[in-house]
């Protein structure tokens, strides 16, 4: 616990909570209703954070609630004050409300949830601001149908809705994105995903041909629904400025870049985009070790605890970070090289600036590519070919705000937290070791069932697109 205590990412993190912490306190003195809802989702994703972060060793929690306790005289500060302010809101309110990215029917202190194609459930209050909040069915005829009296649809109802109310007839092969090598590049599997994406735009599907394709009901089909809405609306701010070429990091934003590409289809109209398929694997000095990215990380929040609101210093400092790794390690140096080669080929446009996105949240893969085009990409072209670089990330770190301002989309955590581990990226395929070499990487592909639930949010995908490209 000393050890991790002293760290400079655990130190960036506890002096960013305490100070936090003390801010919401304040707020909570003299918060009115609204307020009360954003101290709550603020909270809820510090907390969502935490326990993914949880998931590990149970030592790290252990320190958190030793600077908790220290610092306030409650190790679980930040779960008693999500309860009170959730609790002070709640009071004495009834109807229909929007809590983060879900709407909620409100009676006597208790939340519901209608899924559009489970009914009716009541929620885990402490789970309220996630997109998909622990629920409980309800049995209650009368409570039913005292909650379907006063529900408005919400905008995921009117999409399934939409769905269900076109006259699809497409139809899907057994042998639907059946892919059969083992090993490929990103760029031929996507290649091979999109012919499908064309198919199936050309011969929509309706959601009973895709549950016969399943072989059954798909229970969480609202929760993709849900979680393909927010992406569109992403993709669309990001698509919509078309000033720059945009590289998508894999895997989490293989689906952004899939939707990104089916709006060029429908909208009849190229857009300059990419993807590259680096990440911790990658940067990794040896299978299932952090390697290099460990490196990256105290970079990072080095160049943070110095110029925590100034993003220009800290890029500054976090590139002579970098700098000095390249000086000292001619292992690192060596990888650097195959990375910049690799980079160069997805770099490619007539555009002026390039545009690094990926879904979250510390920035540090981006940051890693930014500098790599900055310093040993750059360098080596003439001047009018070389490239202004920024980043972007859909969720930002809540430390990071000052620093990142408009370079992160929202802070809204449990959208990360939910997509990242969708099959189409976590699932779907994992870097091959070694295989970064002349400019390429290979990837191994996943089981079959990882296949096959990556297919089914692939259809999702395509429709949901559709549908709301259709409305907009």
């Amino acid at each position: 616990i000393d050890r991790i205590s002293t760290a400079v990412d655990f130190t960036v993190f506890s002096d960013f909570f305490i100070k936090d912490i003390k801010i919401l306190e304040k707020k909570l003195d003299t918060a009115k209703e609204d307020e009360l809802l954003s101290v709550c989702e603020h909270i809820f994703n510090i907390l969502d954070w935490l326990s993914l972060i949880d998931s590990g060793p149970v030592v790290f929690r252990e320190a958190w609630q030793r600077v908790f306790e220290k610092k306030f005289g409650d190790k679980d500060i930040l779960n008693s004050l999500y309860d009170e302010s959730l609790e002070r809101w709640i009071k004495d309110r009834n109807g229909q409300y929007k809590l983060g990215l879900n709407t909620y029917s409100v009676i006597d202190g208790a939340l519901y949830y209608r899924d559009y194609f489970n009914g009716w459930c009541e929620v885990d209050r402490k789970t309220a601001f996630d997109m998909q909040p622990q629920k409980t069915k309800i049995n209650s005829k009368d409570l039913v149908e005292e909650l379907e009296k006063d529900y408005k649809e919400t905008n995921y109802d009117l999409v399934i809705k939409d769905w269900e109310s076109q006259d699809y007839k497409g139809s899907l092969l057994d042998s639907f994105l059946d892919f059969e090598k083992e090993t490929t590049t990103p760029e031929e599997y996507f290649d091979f995903t999109f012919s499908n994406i064309k198919t199936l735009n050309n011969n929509p599907v309706s959601i009973d041909e895709l549950e016969r394709w399943n072989g059954g009901r798909i229970d969480h089909l609202e929760d993709i629904v849900k979680l393909y809405v927010r992406t569109f609306e992403i993709v669309g701010k990001i698509r919509h400025d078309d000033s720059s070429h945009v590289v998508y990091l894999l895997r989490d934003c293989l689906s952004f870049y899939e939707m990104h590409k089916l709006l060029d289809l429908l909208d009849s109209r190229d857009t300059s985009s990419d993807q590259v398929a680096i990440g911790r694997k990658l940067l990794s000095h040896k299978p299932d070790k952090w390697g290099y990215y460990i490196v990256f990380l105290e970079a990072l929040y080095e160049a943070h605890r110095r110029f925590p609101d100034n993003f220009d210093k800290f890029y500054d400092e976090f590139s002579r970070l970098l700098d000095i790794l390249v000086e000292v390690s001619p292992d690192f140096s060596e990888m650097l090289e195959k990375v910049k080669e690799y980079i160069t080929k997805h770099i490619v446009t007539n555009k002026s600036r390039i545009l690094v996105f990926d879904v979250g949240f510390q920035g540090s893969i981006n940051l890693f590519i930014k500098y790599v085009i900055d310093k040993h990409i750059n360098p080596y072209l003439g001047e009018k070919d070389r490239k202004e670089v920024d980043i972007k990330v859909s969720v930002g770190a809540l430390w990071s705000k000052e620093m990142f301002g408009e370079r992160a989309m929202s802070f809204y955590f449990p959208f990360l937290n939910r997509i990242q581990y969708m099959a189409r990226s976590d699932e779907l395929y994992n870097y091959k070791f070694g295989s970064l070499k002349d400019g390429r990487i290979d990837v191994m592909m996943g089981s079959k069932d990882s296949q096959k639930k990556a297919a089914i949010e692939l259809v999702v995908l395509v429709m949901v697109t559709k549908l709301l490209y259709k409305q907009s």
